[in-house]
């Protein structure tokens, strides 16, 4: 007897109760686990944690992987720090195809500069220096003109705040900007080695696709929040308990 509800005007049911008991029979061997997690460490410029993290899983890592990853981690505390000018200096030493070759790094860095002078309240720079280094770079664009022409309005509408908090662009002035900068130039200096994808966002994309392909004929519990992961029925109700949202077991 099949143990999923069927109605032949409804989608199969699954309960969640069943659904976690499919999910016992997954099995992820702990190696490809760990091999995903230093993926992380390793692509995200976290060398103590890759580091700490070889120790206790014995993950294999050369030390050339470690020492691949300083100039990129030096890089991005300087872009945290709101050091741009240096960033690009150090950036520049390393390889200067990385802004030379990509107009849209190129800008973004570049207009991250003209927002730190509106960060610090140097408005007569902030100005010159969008007149002087982004004007060119949104003029020499075609395709990307417009793109370019929003974002850098966007910038300059912070002038018109004394308090940046107030401003409905205010997260270009949040720290989150930086990261975003960061990563942007953490994956452009990443090409042409050969490790440069993190797989835990694909991993992620590839779950909420599938999510939604079996979603077509099937109803179950689904993980709408991939940063909580729980599951979550059709009405709305997660579950707190911590073995219902257990995903696999690791053998």
């Amino acid at each position: 007897m099949n143990s999923f509800s069927i109605d032949s005007n409804k989608k199969k049911q699954i309960s969640l109760e069943q659904w976690k008991e499919e999910l016992k029979n997954v099995k992820i061997a702990k190696q490809d686990m760990n091999k995903l997690i230093m993926n992380f460490f390793l692509i995200e410029g976290y060398k103590e944690a890759a580091e700490k993290f070889r120790e206790e899983s014995q993950t294999e890592i050369s030390e050339q992987d470690l020492e691949c990853m300083q100039p990129r981690i030096d890089i991005r505390k300087l872009i945290l720090n709101g050091q741009i000018d240096e960033a690009i200096n150090e950036l520049d030493k390393i390889n200067k195809k990385v802004l030379e070759e990509n107009k849209d790094i190129n800008f973004n860095i570049k207009l991250q500069k003209c927002i730190e002078l509106i960060r610090s309240e140097q408005i007569d720079k902030a100005i010159s220096f969008a007149q002087e280094e982004l004007l060119p770079i949104l003029e020499s664009s075609n395709e990307k003109k417009e793109l370019y022409q929003d974002s850098m309005e966007k910038v300059m509408s912070l002038l018109a705040f004394e308090n940046l908090q107030e401003s409905p662009y205010q997260d270009l002035v949040s720290n989150s900007q930086r990261i975003k900068i960061s990563s942007q130039i953490n994956y452009e200096m990443l090409k042409g080695q050969q490790e440069k994808e993190n797989k835990l966002p694909t991993l992620i994309k590839l779950l909420l696709w599938s999510q939604d392909k079996l979603s077509e004929k099937l109803e179950f519990p689904q993980i709408k929040n991939v940063s909580t992961a729980k599951f979550v029925t059709d009405n709305g109700n997660g579950s707190n308990n911590n073995k219902a949202n257990q995903l696999v077991d690791y053998d």
